[in-house]
């Protein structure tokens, strides 16, 4: 998938919101064009930022247009993904480390923390006051709108003036996908001891465990079900997304089909369990 400069989309958002707050009391309708255009520039770093794991993000993912959906995704793959850092390079020499590290740059990146404190409350200012705060607070509730939006502002314009951006360095473990055979590569964040990994072709879901020493173990998730046709007991496995209600599968021993269903039913006499239901709704 081409890369989009969102980026470049981030610039010009900062630009309009600053245009729309150059006078010294701009009016509530130059706020509410400065709030889209700031939510708009987050929007683009966020998307940006996910661009860095096109290839181990699911199809799906791209379909959320939401920062913080967006941000959470990348941090289950990556707990630095909202991180910033300092690069520094050098050449190793006979296989040791550099002696002397040039230094490259700083990035800095929009947080998680940034999103949560700032995304929504931007966009409660794009809407009309209800009923109860013309009531309450007359039109005065884009009064701290402005505090606000330069705050961010200050955010995004020192992400984007990175020396350095969109660096990312990982260490991963590549394996076959145990229901279609596809190539997954899974980063292992360090000081991890088990991670799940889901094949971007067909969701098939994987239980990774890190052993010291030895590499990364891939374990397919797949849950043991007995046949329950008389006579026959053949254990069946099946993938994590095919254990669901009215799932049928066929016996590869006996060839008939069982059907998985959800049910209840009693362990004790009726009577005994219904006051065990009732003691139950007295303790609550």
């Amino acid at each position: 998938m081409a890369k989009h400069d969102f980026r470049s989309d981030a610039l010009d958002a900062i630009v309009r919101a600053k245009k729309h707050l150059e006078t010294t009391s701009p009016s509530h309708e130059a706020l509410r064009y400065a709030a889209l255009d700031v939510r708009m520039a987050m929007e683009a770093l966020t998307y940006e930022r996910a661009q860095i794991y096109a290839d181990e993000l699911p199809a799906s993912v791209y379909e959320t247009w939401q920062p913080r959906k967006l941000m959470r995704q990348m941090l289950d793959l990556d707990p630095s993904a909202d991180q910033g850092g300092s690069l520094s390079v050098g050449e190793e020499e006979g296989g040791q480390p550099a002696k002397v590290m040039t230094f490259v740059g700083t990035e800095t990146v929009l947080s998680m923390a940034s999103i949560k404190r700032h995304y929504d409350a931007l966009g409660s200012y794009l809407h009309m006051p209800t009923i109860a705060q013309i009531r309450d607070e007359g039109l005065s509730q884009l009064a701290g709108a402005e505090k606000r939006l330069r705050t961010i502002i200050a955010q995004i314009d020192a992400v984007l003036a990175s020396q350095v951006f969109n660096v990312s360095f990982g260490n991963f473990s590549t394996g076959q996908c145990g229901r279609c055979q596809a190539k997954i590569r899974r980063r292992v964040p360090f000081d991890t001891e088990t991670l799940e990994a889901i094949c971007l072709e067909c969701g098939a879901a994987h239980d990774l465990t890190v052993l010291p020493g030895q590499g990364v173990r891939w374990q397919p998730r797949q849950t043991a079900l007995p046949c329950a046709h008389p006579g026959c007991g053949e254990t069946s496995y099946l993938w994590a997304d095919d254990v669901a209600p009215d799932q049928p599968w066929i016996c590869r021993v006996c060839l008939r089909t069982n059907l998985i269903v959800l049910g209840i039913r009693p362990t004790t006499p009726e009577g005994q369990a219904l006051n065990v239901k009732r003691a139950d709704e007295e303790r609550v």
